[in-house]
């Protein structure tokens, strides 16, 4: 027990999580102010079991449906086959075409769950930001944050994002298979290290401004990939055009300069070792940041200059949906 005590105060050693300033019992919660609590986080597993069950329910009994309505359907390719042809509503596919079909269709109800879980976290965060003084001031994300309090919808927030990004660190393997797999399992990792951290530390304002400014373009990105798999051509530019404007703006330009700024200017305090490590994760997200800046600023050449229908290069690899 003693080598277990050993290890267990090591952890939680105030050297490795807080600043010189400050201790545990510092930004411990009291009656008068609301802190986080880690024994709190076992909401984090039941929730990402709730996330689990409700998107199978949803792709299964909602996005399918929808996606079906849309007419949603890979288009029929000649091929050099002598397989099995099969006939569904009407129409003759081959087995090969018919695996094309079922492909994209997976693609678009992945989509439809993302691009309705997005539309919900970002939602929460307008509430967030709706009920706070300090969200426009970056000067008071950090400053004295030890007494800042954890309100209950900022509370829900996090253990939203925690377990929908836990979920997504999951699917990913089953997952339509995309070409930057890895780019986004380091980034579900590191916004998971991210968001626990910020949770443990009580640096709640920083990790809320983060979190509303990337969700905040993602639920057009997949509202633009739902209209492409339908053949809206219209609906899916102009989807991908706000997404574009929107993930340029808070991503590459609030995110690295106001957010940056309201860090390194307004931070008195003595880093710890997890505090430095969140800093330079942030420093990581901003670099696949630019990383899919660039694929989305190619893309739009594409569309404006070239006048070619808009592909997924950030994401799908099948060349199902071209």
């Amino acid at each position: 027990m003693d080598l277990v005590d050993y290890f267990y105060d090591l952890f939680w050693s105030e050297n490795i999580w807080l600043p010189k300033q400050y201790k545990w019992n510092d930004i411990e919660s009291s009656d008068k102010l609301k802190k986080a609590k880690v024994k709190d986080l076992y909401m984090v597993p039941v929730l990402f079991l709730c996330i689990c069950l409700a998107r199978y329910i949803f792709e299964k009994f909602a996005a399918s449906k929808f996606c079906l309505y849309l007419g949603i359907e890979s288009p029929i390719r000649s091929r050099n086959f002598e397989d099995q042809k099969l006939t569904i509503k009407g129409r003759v596919y081959s087995q090969v075409a018919l695996s094309t079909r079922e492909t994209l269709l997976k693609k678009s109800t992945e989509s439809c769950w993302r691009a309705f879980s997005y539309f919900i976290l970002f939602g929460w965060g307008v509430m967030v930001v709706s009920e706070s003084n300090w969200f426009w001031n970056n000067s008071t994300w950090l400053t004295d944050y030890k007494y800042h309090e954890l309100t209950l919808l900022m509370k829900w927030y996090f253990f939203l994002e925690i377990s929908f990004y836990l979920s997504l660190s999951v699917s990913q393997f089953t997952d339509t298979k995309r070409k930057d797999f890895y780019q986004m399992l380091i980034h579900h990792f590191v916004t998971l290290f991210l968001l626990i951290g910020s949770y443990i530390t009580s640096m709640y304002r920083f990790a809320v401004v983060i979190m509303f400014i990337h969700d905040a373009s993602d639920f057009w990105l997949e509202t633009a990939k739902i209209a492409k798999y339908a053949k809206c051509d219209k609906v899916c530019n102009v989807c991908f055009g706000i997404f574009a404007i929107v993930f340029v703006f808070t991503r590459l330009i609030y995110y690295p300069i106001w957010v940056s700024y309201g860090y390194f200017v307004y931070n008195t305090y003595d880093t710890s070792i997890i505090q430095k490590g969140m800093v330079s994760m942030c420093f990581l997200i901003l670099f696949l940041n630019f990383y899919w800046g660039y694929l989305v600023v190619s893309m739009l050449y594409r569309i404006t200059v070239s006048g070619k229908k808009t592909k997924d290069s950030r994401s799908d690899n099948s060349d199902s949906d071209e």
